[in-house]
């Protein structure tokens, strides 16, 4: 036999030690994420290159307190300069070898990215390739000098570079009408050590005046043409 008193005593003690047990147990949620967010993980594999703060440090929300700066070394990103004059040229997609002092070899990649817009006071413009590093061999910053190999084109008029001449502020060559040598401005494309690429300008199997007589003739001027050792006029 129990007094109904005791009951509802022992009742209200029962519930009052449930309530207990809820809060202990959002106390206990509360510290495992505390602990949780007391550990920064990385969240991808790389090297930390600083760390800006120290155990017992206050973090921030705003602004943000940075702690480290991850570097991911796999593969890292090379980035050159491009003057605004070689825009036509460069595109996504081009071979590209990046010679870095202290490395055996080029690297080879290809360009990524072509920048957008054109640094107003460097007048150049921004092309991107991804470098693979898995023997982290490469560090993070260093120069490198970059080689962009633009697609061949198999159907380009080339001329060689000795037989361009300016003049004006235009690019032309001399060509050989009615026996008289005549002017006819060109439009550069790729140009190399020995040859330039003619975007607009003469047509295919068209002569030019090569060497010394491109740099010495005027337009008007009569000339002839002889035949030179080996076959070519």
């Amino acid at each position: 036999m129990v007094a109904p008193q005791q009951i509802e005593k022992l009742e209200t003690a029962l519930t009052a030690a449930r309530a207990n047990e809820r809060q202990a147990a959002e106390a206990a949620a509360l510290a495992r994420n505390q602990l949780e967010r007391t550990s920064v993980r990385a969240p991808w594999a790389g090297s930390v290159v600083a760390r800006l703060a120290d155990e017992g440090s206050t973090a921030l929300v705003q602004p943000q307190t940075i702690v480290v700066v991850l570097q991911e070394s796999d593969e890292l990103e090379a980035r050159a300069a491009i003057p605004e004059s070689q825009l036509a040229l460069v595109h996504v997609g081009d071979a590209a070898e990046l010679h870095v002092e202290g490395v055996a070899g080029a690297i080879r990649t290809t360009v990524a990215a072509v920048g957008d817009a054109i640094d107003p006071a460097t007048r150049t413009y921004t092309v991107k390739m991804r470098v693979p590093n898995a023997d982290h061999a490469l560090k993070a910053g260093v120069f490198a000098l970059v080689e962009i190999l633009p697609r061949a084109k198999p159907d380009a008029i080339v001329v060689p570079r000795d037989a361009i001449r300016s003049e004006d502020g235009r690019t032309r060559v001399l060509t050989v009408r009615d026996g008289r040598a005549t002017s006819v401005g060109v439009t550069l494309g790729i140009v190399s050590g020995d040859e330039a690429e003619i975007l607009e300008g003469i047509a295919p199997d068209t002569p030019v005046i090569v060497g010394e007589g491109a740099r010495e003739l005027a337009p008007g001027m009569r000339v002839r043409v002889v035949p030179a050792p080996g076959g070519a006029s």
